[in-house]
Order: structure tokens, then C-alpha cells, then sequence
């Protein structure tokens, strides 16, 4: 009984983070390319700008 209900819990664990862990991938992945992307288009960073 006790295993049958593990079971389904980590079922539901599994639904409920995958979703989450796929958001948090976009987001990371979506930062990432706001700061590669200038760099991609020929764009210096504001740090190598000195003159």
C-alpha cells in the first residue's frame, strides 16, 4: 500500500518538475542569448568600449 502511494507520488513529482524544469531551461537559455547575441551581431560589450 505504502509503495503503491510512492509510486504515484513520484508520478506526480515527475509532471510537476518536468513543466517547471523546461520553464527555468527557456529562461536561462533566453538570458543567454540576450548577452550572445550582440556579441554574435559584431556588437562590442560596454566593457571593451574604452575609446
Amino acid at each position: 500500500m505504502t509503495s503503491n502511494v510512492l509510486a504515484s507520488l513520484l508520478l506526480i513529482l515527475q509532471t510537476a518538475v518536468a513543466p517547471i524544469f523546461i520553464i527555468v531551461l527557456i529562461v536561462f537559455l533566453e538570458r543567454a542569448l540576450r548577452h550572445l547575441l550582440p556579441l554574435i551581431a559584431g556588437e562590442a560589450p560596454r566593457e571593451a568600449q574604452h575609446d
